[in-house]
């Protein structure tokens, strides 16, 4: 923020923000816009001489711009729609006796004296405005039907000891694991972990079962798994742990591989 606001200033709005960009690709001659009415305002010069336009050429307008763009050199992609200009042209104007709105919201069309009317349902509307519902829709369901609950199965970090072996005379070998659970919901839930598929010998060692997880927080739950090294195929086990939480409806299966002595 100091960054921003104490050294960067308009830089932000002119270099970084894509807020312009964007706007300068779905705008057309139709779309509303803060615009000087060069029609009215040229030619400039002193409000004594008749022939002159209504515009004074005091500057005013540019110099109480933030990004300091001339607004009477037409819609630029520097300009915020702020309208600081148009405050200030209508001051001016006001002092001199004269209609204000010489710098106002209006269409560059109106603007340019091509047209009277004012276009705001054309089909460029229509376009924005089914595909702000459709990603708005999107985003709704999305929202709506997201589980409140995840869960993440994996291995312990990788300067860890990838197996360890319980008994040699039996071949009772441990692998252990980490489970990330995350309950957002607004209640307590707890969670239970049992083998998915078939491995013969195998065991969970969970430190509680079901293991409880207050709501919006998130373990991280250490897990045993002992088996026989018979299991075993080329030192690998593919097993897979279904996870179920036992007040809402949660339920998800992850895959780990065990490993062991070839």
């Amino acid at each position: 923020m100091l960054f921003q606001f104490g050294w960067f200033r308009e830089q932000f709005c002119t270099v970084l923000f894509p807020y312009a960009r964007f706007q300068s690709v779905l705008m057309d001659s139709s779309s509303i816009v803060v615009g000087y009415d060069a029609k009215r305002g040229e030619p400039r010069g002193k409000a004594s001489d008749s022939s002159n336009g209504d515009c004074v050429d005091c500057k005013l307008c540019v110099k109480v711009c933030p990004t300091g763009i001339d607004i009477r050199n037409g819609v630029q992609l520097e300009c915020i729609a702020c309208t600081c200009c148009v405050d200030a042209c209508d001051s001016v104007m006001t002092k001199l006796g004269r209609k204000t709105g010489l710098i106002r919201y209006d269409s560059e069309e109106r603007l340019l004296g091509k047209t009277t009317k004012l276009r705001l349902f054309r089909p460029r509307v229509l376009l924005y405005a089914i595909l702000v519902l459709g990603f708005s829709s999107t985003m709704i369901y999305l929202g709506e039907t997201r589980s409140l609950s995840d869960v993440n199965i994996v291995r312990m970090a990788a300067n860890s000891v990838p197996y360890t072996v319980q008994d040699p005379v039996n071949g009772i070998i441990s692998n252990q694991l980490r489970a990330v659970l995350s309950n957002k919901n607004d209640f307590v839930d707890s969670y239970t972990f049992t083998i998915g598929n078939k491995c013969e010998g195998c065991q969970l060692i969970v430190p509680m079962t079901p293991f409880p997880v207050e709501p919006h927080q998130t373990q991280n739950v250490p897990i045993f798994v002992q088996f026989p090294h018979t299991v075993l195929h080329n030192g690998e086990h593919p097993l897979t742990i279904d996870v179920k939480a036992n007040v809402s409806t949660f339920e998800k299966t992850s895959t780990v591989v065990l490993l062991g002595p070839e």
